[in-house]
């Protein structure tokens, strides 16, 4: 049985599992004597791992359990409000576990997650050539290569996400997980090109040809063009008909149709139907698809030889550097707030990857987070003194102004060591736009704006107060307010469970109590699920390398630019003879790095040591030692001795500190007061002014002297 535990441990070394080999207390068979009396212990499989079938395997004269279960994964989407969660899962991981004196105890990683190493084993293993680049391996595709070519490497479509696994054929368009793949080699445990992979499937009524806006749609050719007026005139005919730009015309609203392509080229998966600049240009685009998510707009106009690109947040822009440079320019399907990592693909043969946004705050923000997906030593950016696009440019300042931005670029390789001039135009930026650089606006909150400036990423928040007092509550509406902004949000809820925490939200979001107003539930409902709300499903205890596990998946496939952590000590439990004050120092720094290499913001949760019943709490009432205080980038305590207050005890950004009042509706369940009429649907919000003035913390220590 040594030699079975052995060779297993070195097979989950190599694959980069994480497990703990432990003795279980049992006593041996052969010196344990039975009463026939006693009443036979049964042993039932665990209800957290959810085991559905155990087949039994020989291994080494052991039997060894192979627990097949559908693991349910720690991030979940916002539909748990009618008490069902929309639960991601990864489908039949194998872990092994040993029904004798030992076990092995597999700590379990984010669903979805392989390791290169991992992938490398199992295509040498089958004799399928490969090829490392940047974000994905490429290999053969068992469908659409003859054996005869598979050495080509020419011949390697099929490309596979290093990180999560997602499979993409280039030519076939077949599109699978790594999962499916290794269990279709391992049937076959030979390469053979009549193995048909799962392919997510479509239903010809819903493909987009078959719109109405699109069949009702023209193409932009030549007599539709010159019609055209204002900006949209700077852009020629022959630019319109490559991007195959359709025009909606009628009296009430111009709409244009931007088709997207899916990666053979061949098919349109989906097209946007945006509105002209002319008319209204608050309105969103109309996202009409027939896949999951929309693919990259422009990539029919690339090839094999295109080894270079630049990569855009609008259409338009893209149109505008074609009509410049005369190449094709890629366009992200949703601007700056997302970067999926199942269109890594589509970017992987490129070299050089330019990325031209625009210099909004939250695009900024996001630039680099984009970058790191895509791989930082292949990746430049284009510098604007504006906030403008490529298209805006084009429209102001003409053609020979894009040229130069673009033969300007900069790398984002990685530099320990610059200098003012390198830093000179950010540093130019957050001047001119200070207010935009300041963060996202408190809207619930209008008056916290005064004291933290806003909502800023790469930094972390210390929240305390009371037990009781209402620190989710509080907390709750804060990442609302947030979310409604379109600002990506990661609830980590350990002390309450997702359901009440959603009820708590959808009661804040409506601003009423929605149990008196059921004929509304699904109104609003339908209404929160569009929020970019996202919730782990970790409840008490958890290991905290696990957690920051879970945080670096969640920051890698949903953006995440917001997390909240309900909170620090169910992941600091401390075993015998450890150090809780030691622990709980650790779990802080390693949140801290977390919120600055990841640029998100970071919102801990700490409660307070035991204070006199009906004092004020102070930053000294943290519990634990002062590195909470100290790693905080904003330190906020809810104080509840006299009136209801938020206090801000701690403001890096600015320095300005103080106390701001909460006022609580116990209808709305909100601390900023805010509450809706449900009889005329207005929405009210009261008006809290600064107990203290608000004054810079260095202001009033030279007033001290």
């Amino acid at each position: 049985m040594e030699l079975a535990v052995s060779q297993t441990c070195q097979t989950l070394r190599r694959v980069g599992k994480r497990f703990v080999v432990s003795k279980l207390s049992q006593t041996p068979s052969s010196n344990r004597k039975d009463n026939p009396n006693e009443p036979k212990k049964i042993i039932k499989p665990s209800t957290t791992s959810m085991v559905d079938t155990i087949p039994k395997l020989c291994f080494s004269k052991e039997n060894i359990y192979q627990n097949q279960f559908n693991h349910r994964s720690v991030m979940s989407r916002c539909s748990l409000l009618t008490k069902s969660y929309s639960v991601f899962q990864n489908k039949n991981p194998s872990w092994y576990s040993y029904k004798s004196k030992k076990q092995i105890h597999i700590a379990a990683a984010p669903p979805c997650w392989i390791t290169p190493r991992e992938i490398e084993e199992v295509l040498e293993a089958n004799k399928l050539p490969y090829h490392k680049g940047y974000t994905c391996y490429s290999t053969v595709c068992f469908d659409c290569c003859c054996e005869e070519k598979v050495s080509d490497n020419k011949e390697l479509k099929l490309l596979i996400n290093i990180r999560t696994g997602v499979i993409l054929c280039k030519q076939c368009g077949k599109y699978l997980h790594w999962n499916d793949m290794k269990k279709t080699l391992n049937k076959s445990n030979v390469f053979q090109s009549t193995l048909k992979p799962i392919v997510y499937q479509h239903q010809e009524n819903t493909k987009p040809l078959n719109h109405p806006a699109w069949l009702n749609s023209i193409p932009l050719d030549d007599s539709v063009s010159d019609t055209l007026e204002g900006d949209y005139s700077h852009i020629s005919p022959d630019v319109y008909m490559q991007y195959n730009i359709r025009y909606i015309e009628n009296d009430q609203q111009n709409y244009f149709i931007f088709p997207y392509y899916n990666i053979t080229q061949k098919d349109i998966v989906g097209f946007k139907k945006s509105v002209t600049y002319g008319n209204d240009n608050s309105l969103p685009p109309e996202v009409i698809k027939h896949e999951k998510e929309l693919t990259l707009f422009g990539w029919h106009l690339i090839n094999n030889n295109h080894k270079e690109i630049i990569l855009t947040c609008n259409e338009f822009d893209s149109l505008a550097i074609t009509e410049n440079l005369g190449i094709p320019s890629l366009s992200l399907p949703y601007g700056v707030t997302t970067f999926s990592p199942e269109l890594l693909p589509y970017l992987e043969q490129f070299d050089h990857i330019i990325l031209w946004f625009n210099n909004e705050y939250r695009a900024k923000q996001n630039l680099h987070q984009f970058a790191s997906k895509l791989s930082l030593s292949r990746c430049s950016v284009v510098n604007s003194e504006s906030n403008d696009g490529a298209f805006s440019i084009l429209v102001n300042n003409g053609k020979e102004k894009v040229k130069e931005l673009v033969q300007s670029c900069k790398s984002l390789s990685h530099d320990h060591i610059v200098t003012f001039k390198e830093l000179a135009d950010s540093v130019y930026s957050e001047l001119i736009n200070a207010k935009e650089n300041a963060g996202v606006q408190f809207q619930r909150f209008p008056v916290l704006n005064e004291y933290l400036k806003g909502h800023r990423r790469g930094e972390l928040t210390i929240f305390t107060g009371p037990t009781g007092s209402g620190k989710t509550t509080f907390l709750s509406e804060l990442s609302l307010d947030l979310c409604m902004q379109g600002v990506r949000t990661l609830w980590g809820s350990f002390e309450i469970k997702n359901q009440r925490l959603l009820n708590i939200l959808l009661h804040q979001y409506s601003g009423m109590q929605l149990e008196n107003y059921m004929e509304q539930f699904n109104h609003w409902s339908n209404s929160f699920q569009s929020l970019p709300f996202y919730f782990m499903t970790y409840y008490g205890s958890q290991d905290l390398q696990q957690v920051l596990k879970t945080i670096e998946y969640a920051i890698y496939i949903y953006d995440i630019e917001h997390i909240v952590i309900d909170n620090l000590q169910f992941m600091t439990s401390v075993n015998h003879g450890e150090d809780r004050f030691l622990i709980m120092d650790k779990a802080i720094s390693l949140f801290r790095k977390c919120a600055s290499d990841y640029n998100v913001h970071i919102t801990l949760v700490v409660h307070p040591r035991k204070e006199n019943e009906g004092s004020s709490l102070q930053t000294a009432s943290i519990y634990g030692s002062a590195k909470a205080s100290q790693e905080a980038d904003n330190v906020l305590i809810l104080q509840t001795s006299e009136k209801l207050s938020m206090q801000i005890s701690k403001n890096r950004y600015s320095g300005s500190i103080g106390s701001i009042p909460l006022k609580f509706n116990h209808e709305s369940l909100c601390l900023s007061g805010f509450y809706r009429n449900p009889s005329t649907n207005e929405a009210v919000l009261p008006v809290l002014k600064p107990q203290r003035p608000v004054q810079n913390i260095k202001v009033l220590r030279k007033d001290s002297r």
